[in-house]
């Protein structure tokens, strides 16, 4: 009877190890991933514009090319503070992007320097979300596309602001219970995966809205499921990072075999060396996947009292 139940404990260990290092990137790729990420980094330069999904990928590694890091802070507050001011077009998409790079940076969001005081960052975006939840109700359709209002609820959320809750059931109200067509291809269902993921996880959120971000967050992870191909990719080549984003950061939320994680980050890492994702807006999306992390874990990086932050993940994706 002993015999048994110790074999059952090592059978049930054996198990356990094999499904938590179930997909991570393996030893001989790791250079490959690292000259990528450096790559990209390279792309930042005073002359060209910011790109806030860079700066994300940059936080979400270990910070390997710090000057970069800190040139693209420096360029996406300056670039905020213009826009604002000068009243230039800033969709509200493009606000949660440059919130959730400044927070990942450590640098808070709502207290931009300007001259005669300081750009509350925060504050435009929940401006900008209102006038997207408006229209929604109005029209159902917000003003830009439901990516942007995914990335609205998802930087709110990150920033704890009491209206990620409303934006989050909006959100969750406009998925159809079949969703297809533009409105919400894989890439918005990804995003919108995030932001509900997020949005779960804060505290006192009504139980009817709980359950409401719940349902539409399972009828597109189900979207996503469906799009897996027979190679590994969900979607496209080009959504595929971010959708292992999505499933990595909502992984409590589906049966851990209704994706093949492995297989997915065994055909990214094919594509890597024949420059698929050469471009830096293409290498910020599948970084974060690379290292096992995403847009989602943001909000769980924890900022020291002094200016410079060392963040040191290992190129490891858990699913449990």
């Amino acid at each position: 009877m002993y015999w048994l139940r110790f074999c059952a404990v090592l059978l049930a260990f054996a198990f356990a190890t094999h499904a938590y290092a179930v997909c991570h990137v393996p030893v001989k790729d790791k250079a490959s991933v690292t000259a990528l990420a450096l790559k990209m980094a390279k792309s930042v330069g005073p002359c060209v514009d910011p790109n806030p999904s860079v700066l994300l990928a940059l936080n979400l590694d270990n910070n390997m090319d710090p000057e970069a890091r800190n040139l693209l802070v420096k360029q996406l507050k300056d670039d905020a503070v213009v826009k604002v001011s000068q009243n230039l077009t800033f969709s509200s998409g493009k606000a949660a992007l440059y919130t959730l790079a400044l927070r990942s940076s450590c640098f808070d969001p709502t207290k931009i320097p300007k001259p005669g005081g300081n750009l509350n960052l925060v504050t435009v975006l929940e401006e900008k979300t209102k006038a997207e939840l408006t229209s929604i109700g109005k029209n159902k359709f917000p003003r830009t596309n439901f990516y942007q209002v995914a990335l609205d609820v998802l930087a709110l959320c990150v920033m704890s602001s009491p209206l990620a809750e409303k934006a989050g059931a909006t959100l969750a109200k406009a998925v159809p219970a079949k969703p297809s067509g533009p409105e919400f291809s894989v890439d918005t269902a990804a995003m919108a995966v995030m932001g509900f993921t997020c949005v779960q996880s804060m505290d006192n959120i009504p139980p009817k809205t709980k359950s409401s971000v719940k349902q539409a967050q399972s009828v597109l992870l189900d979207l996503m499921m469906a799009q897996q191909n027979n190679n590994g990719m969900i979607g496209n080549i080009y959504s595929t990072g971010l959708a292992g984003q999505a499933l990595t950061a909502a992984k409590a939320y589906y049966p851990r075999e209704a994706w093949n994680c492995s297989l997915t980050l065994q055909k990214i890492l094919e594509e890597i060396p024949i420059g698929t994702f050469s471009l830096p807006i293409a290498a910020a999306q599948v970084l974060p996947y690379l290292y096992g992390r995403s847009y989602f874990s943001v909000k769980e990086i924890q900022c020291p009292t002094s200016n410079t932050t060392l963040i040191t993940v290992e190129y490891t994706i858990i699913i449990i």
